[in-house]
Order: structure tokens, then sequence, then C-alpha cells
């Protein structure tokens, strides 16, 4: 999944995004060994030589016979070449004879001969059941990069070959083998191997639906997933954590350190009026000591980040903030990998939509600068003083020349 699916898919069920992050997803890769039949293509167009050659041992029809079934004749001519050299048709007094071989590989009913291959397909890492169908439907990525082995059910199929029966019992079925992408065909499994692995693409995403309800989902390419090895998401959360470098940041707890209650099934963020003052400061550049107010949603608790005219002169980058406001929320990356958003509530409106109007001018060819002009000395009379607080001044410069020539 995409992060810029994740908008579009929580606008499909009429919610507001709140954050997404990676989980671990712990599967076995099964191997496993059984019997299918042999794959030789050209198995039917032998089959079809021998029992014709018992119908014309001399073969005098042959042309006739290649139009009926099809057929080029010289491929015909050649496929029998094989059979001879395998010694399945022997040529006796210009007669064709087929051998015991050729009778019981090609002719006998059921005779189609079995061959003994390998295949694998991925299981839950906890209870050994088969995952959601999505899994199967959609490009797999594997990787070891997590170490915690507790979040695999331990197994060895040596010493409990219990669990694995259960699982043998579903590979019977022709829509399992069809859905593992193992052949329909197949029979006598038997479990060779299991390698422990992490499925990548699943993620825990957090929105608000419309009824103003917190909603923790499980998602896996583009669809709700749920199985054991995923848990349930009512435990997870995102933090905000200090490390030892004394530094805030925002990371995924999926519930082992979290209590069970119905509080945190309807809490989607934790957050520390400190770590706001210090995540604030280090993305607006504020002076040391700087105090962030934070607002609370009455309804979810979800923190509301409010920025002030204040700020906005205490600011050393500005016009970050008014982008920040201009668009509504703003986004932190979270570890290890995900992003989690913020409301923002402002007292910045003027100056918002000053940058909006200088936005608008920005292409100044073609454009009257006495009418902009006009415009911006009525509605923002201390427009250039703003202009010079964004660092506007390129563009500054570019008026100001202009109303020089105009004038």
């Amino acid at each position: 999944m995409k992060e810029e699916d994740f908008s579009r898919y929580v606008e499909t069920r009429n919610g507001t995004l709140i954050g997404y992050h990676t989980i671990p997803f712990p599967v076995y890769v099964v191997h496993v060994g059984y019997d299918s039949f042999d794959s030789d293509p050209f198995f039917p167009i032998y089959r079809a030589i021998l029992q014709y050659v018992e119908v014309d041992p001399r073969l005098e029809t042959l042309p006739y016979f290649a139009r009926i079934i099809g057929f080029d004749l010289e491929l015909l001519k050649r496929c029998i070449r094989f059979l001879r050299d395998q010694e399945m048709l022997r040529l006796h007094e210009d007669v064709y004879v087929l051998s015991e071989d050729a009778q019981r590989k090609y002719i006998n009913p059921n005779s189609r001969p079995t061959v003994r291959v390998t295949g694998s397909f991925l299981v839950d890492g906890k209870n050994l059941e088969l995952l959601p169908e999505v899994v199967y439907r959609t490009e797999r990525k594997l990787h070891n990069w997590d170490d915690n082995i507790s979040a695999h059910l331990p197994i060895d199929p040596e010493l409990d070959g219990a669990p694995f029966g259960k699982l043998l019992k579903k590979l019977r079925r022709t829509k399992t083998l069809q859905l593992l992408r193992l052949e329909p065909d197949g029979n006598n499994f038997e479990v060779l191997s299991t390698d422990k692995k992490f499925l990548i693409g699943a993620f825990a995403l957090y929105y608000v639906n419309a009824e103003g309800n917190i909603v923790k989902e499980l998602v896996y390419g583009n669809e709700s997933i749920s199985c054991e090895a995923l848990g349930s998401p009512a435990r997870y959360i995102i933090h905000m954590i200090c490390n030892k470098k004394k530094e805030w940041r925002f990371v995924a707890n999926l519930g082992f350190s979290v209590e069970d209650s119905e509080e945190i099934s309807q809490t989607a963020v934790s957050s520390q009026n400190d770590g706001w003052d210090n995540i604030l400061a280090e993305r607006y550049s504020f002076p040391r000591d700087t105090v962030v107010k934070m607002l609370y949603a009455k309804t979810t608790g979800l923190p509301i980040v409010e920025l002030t005219e204040s700020l906005f002169r205490v600011c050393a980058n500005p016009q970050f903030m008014v982008d920040d406001c201009r668009r509504g929320y703003i986004e932190f990356p979270v570890f290890p990998q995900g992003r989690v958003r913020f409301s923002i509530r402002h007292d910045l409106s003027p100056i918002v939509d000053f940058c909006s109007l200088l936005d608008h001018w920005k292409d100044w060819t073609d454009k009257p600068i006495g009418e902009f002009a006009e415009i911006v000395n009525t509605e923002y009379p201390d427009w250039r003083a703003l202009m010079v607080r964004l660092n506007r001044l390129d563009e500054l410069e570019h008026i100001d020349c202009a109303r020089f020539i105009l004038n």
C-alpha cells in the first residue's frame, strides 16, 4: 500500500486520517513436497500417436491423421522418432509395435506418470492457519529483519507434527491449492521444512469516522485484514517518546507496554506538552523556552496544535508556519515507518490570505501591477513589512520595480 493511498482509503469510509505505521507481520514459509502429474506438454500428443499406431501400425494414413488432430505432419514425424529413441515404439517388418513401457505410461487408464515436486506458501506465524486471501492475491515481500521470536509460534515439525496435520488436510482442496499457487492435481503432501519470516506491507491505520469515534484498522494490499498473526489493533497506539539524546519523536507501540482497557482502544496518540514544545520548536525554530499551547479535541482527545500570531513573530521560518496553517494539519514521521497527522487551529487568517494572494499573483507577467497594489494597500496596509517577515524579498523587489516603472 502506497503512502498516498491511505487518505483515499479513509475517504471511502467517510473518515478523517489520523496516521498510519508499519507493523511486523510474522509468517512461516512452509516448504512442501507432493506428487504431481508429469507436466511434459507433449504427453497428450505422444498418447494420441500411440493410440493411432494401434489402429494403423504402418502409418499409411499419417497425413490424414495429422489433419484430423490439427498438427503439422513434420511435428508428428519428429514425435514418432522421439518415441522410437525412447523405445516406446519398435519397427518390426514395416509395422510399428508398442512396447510394454508405452502401454503402461501412455495407454493404460490413469497412466500419466507422477513426479515429486516441491512448493512453498505462507501461513500465519502464530497459529499456522492460512492467511486472508488478499495476502495470496498480491505481490509479497519477505524480510527477516525482526528477530523477535515471540512474534512467531515456536514450532518444530520434527518434534510435533500435529499442527501441520490440520494444514495438510486443507491442501486436499483444489480451491486451496489454487489460492496458494500450488498445482491443483497435487497429492500426498508432506511438510519438508519451515522458515520464520516477516511479511512486509501490513499497516495499522488510525482515523476518525463519521460518528466522531477513533477507528483502528489493519490494512494490507489496500484491504482491511484480520488474522491472529497481527492480533487486535485495539491496543495499538502512537507514542511520543524522548530518546537518550533528549530528542522527541513519535514511535509505533504495538501494545507490548500498553494496558488493555477501553480507554486505550479509543486512544490513537499519546503525547506530552514537554514533547510538543520540543518538536514544534525544532520545526519552526522557536527561541529556547518558547511555550506552545496545545488543545485537545473533546470527543477524541487528539492533540490540536494552536499557532498564534505571537508564535509567528518569533518563528525563524514564518513561511513554513503559514504553509502549515493553509494546509490545516501537520504531519510527523512515525518510527519505524509511517506518518501521524495533527489538526491546526490558528489566528493567522489575514497572513494566510495574504500569502494566497501573493501566490495568485506570483506570475507577474501580463498582470496589472497597479491592480495588485490597490488591493494590498487597501486590505493589507503593512504588506511590505509582511513580505520582509516572510522572506519573500525577490517578489517584493519585483513589485517595487514594476510600481516604479508604472509611476
